[in-house]
């Protein structure tokens, strides 16, 4: 069901600009914390104005910002993605005054520990999130570079 809100959105958004609204900009990195686990971070920072949601979201609230690891028996997920961030919660008018969490400045710092058994192989993700600001919402998919893209 969010997919199918997420390709609406996407949609109505390239309907209605002649330019597609990209407000939040990733970064990733790896930190190694053992000799086979390792925190894989993704960062994110808004353009002025814009906000980014939580994981964390009330049904009829916002698309929240989800993780979407591939597959692999490579690796192991150690427990959930954390965020952090100066984040603001209450009840939004955007959203018929549901309670929501919401980072209004980045950079939002989410963090995946993981347990790798091969080294060399990567781990990739995709993260769907919702931003909004004043005027307009906009639903995007962030895939995770690979390391091999990273020149």
């Amino acid at each position: 069901m969010r997919l199918l809100i997420l390709l609406v959105a996407f949609a109505t958004t390239l309907n209605l600009s002649a330019q597609l609204v990209d407000p939040v900009h990733w970064e990733t990195s790896v930190e190694q914390i053992s000799a086979d686990e390792y925190n894989l971070i993704f960062t994110a920072t808004m353009d002025p104005g814009w906000m980014l949601y939580s994981q964390h979201t009330e049904d009829g609230g916002p698309i929240p910002t989800t993780f979407y690891f591939d597959e692999g028996s490579h690796y192991t997920r150690i427990g959930e993605v954390a965020e952090k961030g100066k984040k603001k919660e209450g009840k939004d008018p955007l959203f018929d005054n549901i309670t929501v969490i919401k980072y209004p400045k980045g950079p939002v710092v989410f963090t995946q520990k993981v347990k790798a058994s091969a080294l060399g192989t990567a781990i990739t993700c995709e993260v769907e999130f919702m931003s909004c600001n004043d005027e307009t919402c906009t639903c995007l998919l962030y895939t995770s570079p690979s390391p091999r893209d990273r020149g």
